[in-house]
């Protein structure tokens, strides 16, 4: 018997001193205890396990969900703490607040250049000739004038409402930081709509170096992320040309002149330069 009750004294000590070890092997501020997930999850809600390093807004940015909405589904107050092994409640995009109806949808347009002919500028643009000449008014496509503004249908529109300014800044990479700049800046006044591009779903992402972001999931099968915004316009289902923000300098672009960062994911894939589209679109 006193073998035994001597096992069992072993044993138990064994146990906390486990536990203490891994304590102590654990970062600071993490625990490697799981925890249950958040209570107010619907059945079958996306769930996510926080894993050693995760921090907040990075798991909101690979879900594509903004990190506010997803501490409210879990009830974190406190955004720079977050516990490794946790299962987290992934909010969905219903989610997401309530939001002024579109605007009007806004022509596309495109500015004729000298040595432009119809045929080329529809081709240019992916509209056929007739649609072309339909949108405008035009009963002679030999005679179109440079400097003249044509609309045109089902066009991809540029993202701000007035002609910004924009470099091909695409892929440039900041000594003083490292990061490599995946998008094109447009320059505006502050306060200008920014809108929809194409047709899609928009989910408001605000994030610490967008600021008051934005993704768009267009008809056109491509994924489009646009930061900095002074504030919010639509979001859920939009038309193409609805407002969905306004040009500013939130985020990491609060020392800059305002403007609109875009960057374009084709395929919800790899990262593209929008530059050429932005040249014919918003020139």
């Amino acid at each position: 018997m006193r073998s035994g009750r001597a096992l069992g004294r072993r044993m138990r000590m064994g146990l906390v001193a486990g536990a203490l070890v891994s304590a102590v092997a654990a970062p600071a501020g993490v625990w490697s205890v799981a925890s249950p997930p958040a209570p107010g999850g619907a059945p079958g809600a996306a769930r996510y396990t926080v894993r050693p390093g995760d921090t907040l807004s990075g798991i909101a940015w690979r879900l594509r969900v903004p990190a506010s909405q997803l501490a409210a589904a879990n009830a974190i107050t406190d955004l720079d703490r977050i516990v490794a092994g946790r299962v987290l409640v992934v909010p969905t995009a219903a989610a997401a607040p309530a939001a002024p109806p579109p605007a009007p949808a806004a022509p596309a347009t495109y500015l004729v250049r000298p040595g432009d002919t119809l045929g080329a500028i529809a081709t240019r643009l992916g509209v056929t000739q007739v649609a072309l000449s339909r949108a405008n008014g035009i009963t002679n496509p030999s005679r179109i004038m440079a400097g003249a503004r044509l609309n045109v249908p089902g066009g991809w529109r540029c993202p701000v409402v007035v002609r910004p300014t924009f470099v091909n800044d695409f892929g440039y990479v900041k000594p003083e930081t490292g990061i490599r700049h995946d998008g094109i800046d447009l320059f505006a006044p502050r306060g200008t709509p920014v809108v929809a591009s194409v047709a899609g779903a928009v989910t408001r992402f605000p994030n610490p170096l967008g600021g008051q972001a934005i993704h768009l999931e267009g008809v056109d099968g491509t994924r489009y992320y646009l930061a900095h915004l002074e504030r919010y316009g639509a979001a859920g289902q939009v038309t193409a040309g609805a407002v969905i923000g306004y040009v500013g300098t939130s985020g990491s672009a609060r020392l800059t002149s305002p403007h609109v960062h875009l960057e374009t994911y084709p395929g919800g894939s790899t990262v593209q330069n929008p530059y050429a589209k932005l040249v014919t679109a918003c020139r």
